[in-house]
């Protein structure tokens, strides 16, 4: 697990700096969010975090990175959550495939911390 979250690390750097970067500070709501994440998943599900995830644009934006860690493809810009959905049901072991998406849901909160948090502006 903590191999995975370090090979990781890199891309969810490039992606928050590309996505998630406003006036070179993160907006303190991505690093809430994505804190709550694994915590939504043990307690309600992968599915229903990932619906839940899909309700707003922020949420959005951190679908997106996750499934663009686990895959290496792009997600779709407004139902990142169907893409990920798809990733689940695809042949494989269900259970490691939340287990990487969980570890992207790591190396994101821990690349986010590494840039200026705007707590002003959300």
């Amino acid at each position: 697990m903590r191999k995975r979250i370090d090979a990781y690390i890199p891309q969810a750097m490039d992606l928050v700096e590309r996505d998630l970067l406003e006036d070179k500070a993160v907006k303190n709501i991505y690093n809430s969010y994505i804190s709550n994440f694994g915590a939504a998943v043990v307690s309600s599900g992968i599915k229903a975090t990932t619906a839940f995830f899909s309700k707003d644009e922020d949420h959005r934006k951190l679908l997106k990175l996750l499934y663009e860690i686990v895959t290496g493809k792009s997600a779709d810009e407004d139902k990142p959550n169907e893409d990920i959905n798809k990733y689940l049901d695809l042949e494989g072991d269900y259970n490691q495939k939340i287990a990487k998406l969980m570890d992207a849901a790591a190396a994101i909160k821990l690349s986010i911390r590494t840039f200026k948090i705007n707590i002003e502006n959300g």
